[in-house]
């Protein structure tokens, strides 16, 4: 081999891994930072606002931030993007969010189904127009892009009209970049998911969970857990996330009443300086796992067993609550007096209104941080017998 050759091997070679290492970054999750007091805005059109739809995205933040203060709105998108973006002020920005997730599912090209041809232009510039006005009010975006309509075989073999809606997902994932924006594609995987209703249009629900994951795949919020470290001679403790009381260092092993902050995510326990052996780790009375006390010092993720204290159903009327007063304020907020109607103390019949409205969605979010709280687990960590 010449020394040109060999050059070039090298060259090729770098090429390769430069490639590869890009493909296995971009492969990573975006990071979303949760602030303290984080207020999300999840605007979603269809099928993400159907009956089947398990609001997945408000049940994973609130169980995992509402303790932090954060504040979930759901709002339904309007016919298509064009007509949402010409109620934001409305619809968006009346809820004062600091992030917001723009979902539009599969409303823009449900919108054109009566058309002999389907518009592929339009979209992409109102999609940026509606990220320019958010972000220039300081608001963090997360886009996802559509999802397919009916199924292809493959993306090699697209079926009509999915082939345009495969470049709406290229634009707006430009679109992202250019403006700061977090990425979701809920397209390319999705091209041969099933779907349902006449039209193919809508998800059933363990397609929607399929859905669900494939966005987890692509976002990770943190901070993501808590982390209790318990040193067993001394009997000292240190919590982040969580609270530990009632702690017991008797026979060798400890005990002690876990108060996590969050009803979901990581909740990661370390015990130090355990005698050696093996221990068996019980939460609520039930054997969770058997580690070593070498095991235990890097820790055990109790998460699994973290619940709300609310009963499931308890917490859906609850979210169905916040959902139709979110309706309510956005309907306040855009409605307009009929030019033939005369009323003099219109605005202020329409500011005591929102007023209200706000009054109660206070409570709703008060009541939601009470559902979400996590239910007490009682730990046992004792030396199991040869």
């Amino acid at each position: 081999m010449t020394n040109t050759e060999t050059c070039l091997m090298a060259s090729a070679l770098t090429l390769i891994c430069c490639l590869c290492g890009a493909a296995q970054e971009g492969a990573q999750p975006a990071v979303v930072p949760i602030r303290p007091n984080e207020r999300v805005v999840h605007c979603a059109g269809q099928p993400f606002n159907h009956v089947y739809y398990g609001h997945h995205l408000e049940r994973y933040l609130l169980r995992r931030f509402a303790h932090s203060g954060l504040i979930f709105r759901h709002v339904d998108m309007k016919r298509s993007t064009a007509a949402t973006l010409r109620s934001v002020e409305q619809d968006v920005l009346v809820h004062k969010p600091t992030l917001v997730v723009l979902q539009p599912g599969n409303v823009d090209i449900r919108a054109q189904f009566r058309r002999l041809e389907y518009d592929f232009a339009t979209l992409p510039k109102t999609m940026e127009a509606l990220v320019v006005r958010l972000r220039q009010e300081g608001i963090r975006v997360i886009l996802c892009s559509p999802i397919p309509v009916g199924s292809s075989e493959s993306l090699q073999d697209l079926s009509p009209p999915n082939k345009g809606i495969q470049g709406w997902v290229g634009a707006m994932r430009d679109m992202a970049a250019k403006h700061d924006a977090v990425f979701v594609d809920l397209f390319s995987e999705a091209v041969t998911w099933p779907m349902i209703s006449s039209a193919k249009t809508y998800y059933a629900t363990g397609t929607h969970q399929k859905s669900w994951e494939l966005f987890l795949d692509q976002v990770r919020f943190e901070p993501s857990g808590s982390v209790i470290r318990v040193e067993a001679q001394k009997g000292e403790i240190e919590a982040e996330g969580a609270a530990v009381k009632d702690l017991k260092t008797d026979d060798g092993g400890v005990a002690f009443a876990l108060e996590n902050e969050a009803s979901a995510g990581a909740a990661l326990v370390q015990v130090m300086n355990l005698p050696a052996g093996d221990y068996a780790v019980s939460v609520d009375g039930k054997v969770a796992a058997r580690k070593t006390a070498n095991e235990l010092l890097k820790g055990v993720d109790l998460g699994e067993f973290l619940q709300p204290a609310a009963n499931p159903k308890a917490l859906l009327a609850e979210l169905r609550r916040g959902h139709r007063l979110a309706k309510e304020m956005t309907q306040v907020a855009s409605y307009k007096l009929p030019s033939w109607v005369k009323l003099g103390d219109f605005e202020e019949q329409k500011r005591k209104a929102l007023e209200g409205l706000l009054t109660q969605l206070d409570e709703h979010d008060r009541r939601i941080r009470q559902r979400v709280r996590p239910r007490p687990l009682k730990v046992i960590i004792s030396p199991v017998g040869d």
